[in-house]
């Protein structure tokens, strides 16, 4: 996905490398990617960082800057 979307589609793309793919594994990974996953959404990215023109960077920023997304 990360050289297909990112490299060859040039779409900003997050991969995680998992150390392995065994299932017992998904609450211990869940745990550990969920708040920075999270936070990742919730980022205020701007286009600008001070003044009266400041905005969202991007359509998705818009539309996610509002929420209060936190881990559970």
């Amino acid at each position: 996905l990360g050289n297909f979307a990112g490299n060859e589609r040039g779409i900003p793309t997050v991969t995680l490398e998992l150390e392995t793919t065994n299932p017992n594994k998904l609450e211990t990974y869940w745990q550990q990617f969920l708040p920075g996953v999270l936070q990742s959404i919730n980022y205020p990215f701007r286009t600008t960082t001070e003044g009266p023109n400041t905005k969202p960077a991007s359509q998705l920023s818009a539309e996610y800057a509002g929420l209060n997304i936190t881990a559970q």
